[in-house]
């Protein structure tokens, strides 16, 4: 995960965050030069915030992982390594195994399918009775609130995701 704020990421806010037309005007690159997929989980201009999953092909125990962030308000959208949750761009940042990743990072007041899965599964969740306050932020970026009550999440069971037919899920 790469979080990017004014204390480390400046002129990427200034040039590229502020005109949500650059979202995908940049691409992140390994030390040896090779480009790797990237999840957009918030963009937040307003908050100067942006959460990015990345998928690295290796990580040394051994020594320091360099990633280098370029950007350029001029380049074309760079969609085949760079997306929204959901886009195939972002899906190649989840190999096989991940059967299931979520960020609970959408806007849950929308019904069907808002609670994304951000492998190439699509497993997403439907929300069930969430109100405008749901949205929070969280610990990284946004996260979901739920009211105690009546509010959660359902999922068609499809086989993919492998528990008891009646499984909760606890968070604190």
């Amino acid at each position: 995960m790469m979080k990017l704020d004014e204390s480390n990421a400046q002129d990427f806010f200034d040039r590229i965050v502020s005109d949500p037309a650059n979202s995908l005007k940049f691409q992140v690159v390994n030390e040896q030069g090779s480009q790797c997929y990237v999840e957009k989980e918030l963009w937040d201009y307003a908050n100067r915030l942006v959460i990015l999953h990345v998928k690295v092909p290796v990580v040394s125990a051994a020594e320091d992982t360099v990633l280098k962030l370029y950007y350029d308000e001029t380049m074309a959208d760079n969609d085949g390594y760079v997306g929204e949750t959901g886009s195939a761009a972002a899906q190649n940042v989840w190999d096989d195994d991940f059967v299931l990743v979520m960020h609970m990072a959408q806007d849950a007041t929308g019904g069907n399918a808002q609670a994304k899965d951000s492998t190439s599964n699509a497993s997403h969740f439907d929300s069930k009775n969430h109100d405008g306050s749901t949205l929070v932020d969280g610990a990284i970026g946004k996260a979901l609130n739920f009211n105690g009550e009546d509010e959660y999440l359902e999922h068609a069971w499809d086989g993919l995701l492998d528990v008891d037919l009646y499984t909760t899920v606890h968070f604190e």
